[in-house]
C-alpha cells in the first residue's frame, strides 16, 4: 500500500475497504477534473500526457486525496496554574458565551485614542494566536507601478487615501528594483514531477532586511477596560497599534523559514532514523520565532475570512499558500511544496486561561510527505501546547510545554519532550530533548538541545540546526526574525501578481508597518465595517468556506485540484472568485 494510503495508528476503525472505496470515488473526481483541464487547456494537458508520466503528480494527489487524517493531539496540563486566583482571570466571550480571545496586559499604560464604540463580531479584537519549470528574464520596473486591488470596497489598494503604492516607496522600504516575468512556457515540472510553478525562479531575488522603526507602545488593555466600563468585552475593539505588521496567515508561513532541513531529510535515510531526525528537528525549530519576547506583546492581524497569503521563496525552493477559511471557529488553511516534501497544516487555535498565564493549544495535525529515492515518507504530528506567561503583570514571553510526538508511515517516532523549569526559577524553560525510536525500539541516537537557539544529534553532538538573526533593536523592530521581515515585502516574483484578498495588500496593516498609525487605524475602522455590513447583508459566509483548498478530514484540508487550484488561478491571473475584503 503507497505510504499516503496508509492510516494512522489511532484510525484502527478504518477499514482498508473503507480507504480503498475513497481511494477510488478521489480517483474518479481526479478523472473528471483532468477532463475539464483537457476541455479548457488541451494544448497543456497534451504536453503534461506526453513528458510526464501518471505515476508521480497523479499518483502523489491521489493517495494525497485517499488518506483520511484524524490524529490524536494531547492536551497537557500545567499544575503550576490551577491555584492562580480566578479574580485575575480577563476573559472575552463570543455572543454564544464562549471564552475566545487571550487579554494580554501591557504593563505600560497607555491612552488609546478609542473611543470604545462596539465593533462588532468581526473585528480586530485583542487576541493571541501564537501559533503552509518556468524561466524568467529580468526586466526594469516602471516607476510608480500601481498595486490597485480590482473590485475593492475601498476603491482598491492604491485609491486609499494614505496608502503607499509605488515602486519608488516600496522600494524605499527595501523591495527590489526589478520586476520577474514570466515567459509563455505553461508548466514548470520539477526532477520529482511536480509543477511548482512559478517556481524556478533564474535569479535569486534580493530581500529587504529591516522594517521601519517602531517606537509607539502597545496598549493598557486595562485602559480599554476602565473606557468600557458595562460592555460586552467582546465587543470592544483594540486600537491597531496592539497589532504587529503581520497576518496570522503570514506568522504561520515563519514555521517554513527552516525549510532546508526537510530538503536535507529527503537526502537521508529512512531505515537508520536519519531522515526522523531532520523531520523533528524542524518540527522543533518552527516554534523559535516566538523566541524573542518582544514578540509576545503584540498580536498578529486577525485574517478576514477569505483572505490569503502566498508566498515564493526562489531561494529554498518552496512554495505556500495560506488562507483563513472560517471565522468561528477560527481556522486556517495552508499548504507548502517542494521538489522533495509537501507540507500540510490547517490549525484551529483554542485558549483556555489560569489566570496569570494563557494556554495555547493548537489543534490541528501538520502533515509532512518526504520523498527518497522514489519513496514518499508521511510524518504528522500536533504541535505542543505553549504557554503566555505573566498575562497580567511581570516580563511576558512564550515558551512550549509537555511533549508532542511525530510519527511516521515508516514506523518510526519521535517523543519530543519541552523540559519543565523549576517552580522557583524566573526565568523561561528552553531545553528540549527528541528520543529517537525506530521499528525494534529507541536509536542509539537522539536531539538535543535549546528550541530558541540550536539542536544537535547526541551523542557525536552534531549541529543539525541554529536559529537565524533576529533583527537589531528588537523593541524597535517587533522582535522579527530576518525571515519575518519579508514576509509583507512585495517582491518581484509578486509584483502585480497577487490577488487582491493577499494580506501584503490590507491596507491598515501596510500603514501600519509604514509607521502611519492615525491613518492605520483608520483604514482599519473601514476594514471591519467591510465585513459587519456584509454580515447585516447576509452575504458573509458562514462555517467553513474555502476559495481555493478542500475538505479532507475535520482538521485537514488540501488545495483544489484541476483549473480552481490557487496557482493555475494566479498563473492565468484569474481572481474573478475572490471577494473585496477592503
Amino acid at each position: 500500500m503507497p505510504a499516503h494510503a496508509e492510516a494512522s495508528p489511532n484510525l484502527s476503525s478504518t477499514s482498508s475497504s473503507d480507504l480503498r472505496a475513497r481511494a477510488s470515488e478521489e480517483h474518479e473526481d481526479l478523472q473528471r477534473t483532468l477532463e475539464a483541464i483537457a476541455i479548457e487547456y488541451k494544448h497543456i494537458v497534451a504536453e503534461m500526457l506526453t513528458a510526464t508520466p501518471v505515476s508521480s503528480p497523479i499518483k502523489h494527489k491521489l493517495q494525497l486525496s485517499a488518506t483520511r487524517l484524524s490524529l490524536d493531539g494531547s492536551v497537557y496540563s500545567d499544575s503550576e496554574f490551577f491555584d492562580a486566583p480566578e479574580d485575575a482571570i480577563l476573559v472575552l466571550r463570543d455572543n454564544d458565551g464562549e471564552p475566545e480571545d487571550i487579554l494580554v496586559v501591557s504593563d505600560d499604560e497607555h491612552d488609546s485614542d478609542s473611543d470604545g464604540e462596539a465593533a462588532g463580531d468581526d473585528d480586530e479584537e485583542y487576541r493571541f494566536n501564537g501559533y503552509g519549470g518556468d524561466d524568467y528574464e529580468m526586466q526594469k520596473v516602471k516607476q510608480a507601478t500601481s498595486r490597485a486591488s480590482a473590485g475593492s470596497g475601498l476603491g482598491g489598494v492604491g485609491s486609499v487615501r494614505g496608502v503607499s503604492t509605488s515602486t519608488a516607496d516600496l522600494n524605499a522600504l527595501g523591495v527590489g528594483s526589478t520586476e520577474i516575468t514570466p515567459k509563455a512556457s505553461p508548466t514548470s515540472p520539477t526532477a520529482a514531477g511536480r509543477d511548482l510553478w512559478p517556481l524556478p525562479v533564474a535569479a535569486r531575488v534580493a530581500r529587504r532586511a529591516t522594517v521601519p522603526v517602531n517606537k509607539t507602545v502597545p496598549p493598557s488593555l486595562i485602559q480599554s477596560l476602565r473606557k468600557n466600563v458595562g460592555k460586552d468585552l467582546s465587543t470592544i475593539a483594540m486600537p491597531v497599534i496592539a497589532n504587529e505588521p503581520l497576518s496570522l496567515l503570514q506568522r504561520y508561513a515563519e514555521m517554513l523559514e527552516y525549510s532546508r532541513m526537510l530538503d536535507t531529510a529527503a537526502q537521508r535515510t529512512v531505515e537508520t532514523g536519519e531522515q526522523l531526525a531532520y523531520v523533528t528537528a524542524f518540527a522543533i525549530a518552527g516554534l523559535s520565532n516566538m523566541r524573542c519576547k518582544e514578540r509576545s506583546i503584540r498580536k498578529p492581524f486577525n485574517p478576514m475570512l477569505n483572505e490569503t497569503f502566498e508566498l515564493v521563496r526562489e531561494d529554498l525552493g518552496f512554495r505556500y499558500v495560506a488562507e483563513k477559511i472560517s471565522h468561528r471557529p477560527l481556522m486556517v488553511a495552508t499548504y507548502a511544496d517542494s521538489e522533495h516534501w509537501t507540507y500540510s497544516y490547517s490549525p484551529q487555535p483554542s485558549q483556555k486561561f489560569w489566570g496569570k498565564s494563557a494556554e495555547i493549544v493548537m489543534d490541528g495535525p501538520v502533515n509532512i510527505t518526504v520523498t527518497h529515492g522514489g519513496q514518499e515518507v508521511r510524518y504528522w504530528y500536533t504541535l505542543p501546547t505553549t504557554f503566555l506567561r505573566n498575562v497580567i503583570a511581570g516580563e511576558k514571553y512564550v515558551e512550549p510545554s509537555g511533549q508532542f510526538v511525530v510519527h511516521s508511515s515508516s514506523g518510526h517516532r519521535a517523543v519530543v519532550e519541552f523540559k519543565s523549569k523549576s517552580m522557583f526559577s524566573a526565568t523561561r524553560s528552553e531545553d528540549v530533548v527528541a528520543k529517537l525510536f525506530g521499528v525494534d525500539g529507541e536509536l542509539g541516537f537522539w536531539l538535543q538541545g535549546k528550541w530558541t537557539a540550536s539542536l544537535a544529534i547526541m551523542p557525536q553532538n552534531t549541529p543539525v540546526w541554529t536559529a537565524g538573526d533576529i533583527l537589531p533593536d528588537p523593541a524597535l523592530h517587533y522582535g522579527f526574525s530576518n525571515f519575518a521581515a519579508t514576509l509583507n515585502e512585495i517582491t518581484p516574483i509578486e509584483d502585480g501578481q497577487l490577488p487582491p484578498t493577499d494580506s501584503r495588500l490590507r491596507p491598515d496593516q501596510r500603514e501600519l508597518e509604514l509607521v502611519n498609525i492615525d491613518d492605520a487605524e483608520e483604514l482599519k475602522k473601514k476594514v471591519e465595517e467591510i465585513q459587519r455590513e456584509k454580515r447585516r447583508k447576509g452575504t458573509l459566509p458562514e462555517g467553513m468556506h474555502s476559495l481555493w483548498f478542500r475538505k479532507v478530514d475535520d482538521k485537514v484540508w488540501v488545495p483544489r485540484d484541476g483549473p480552481h487550484n490557487y496557482w493555475e488561478c494566479r498563473r492565468r491571473r484569474d481572481w474573478a472568485e475572490c471577494p473585496a475584503l477592503w
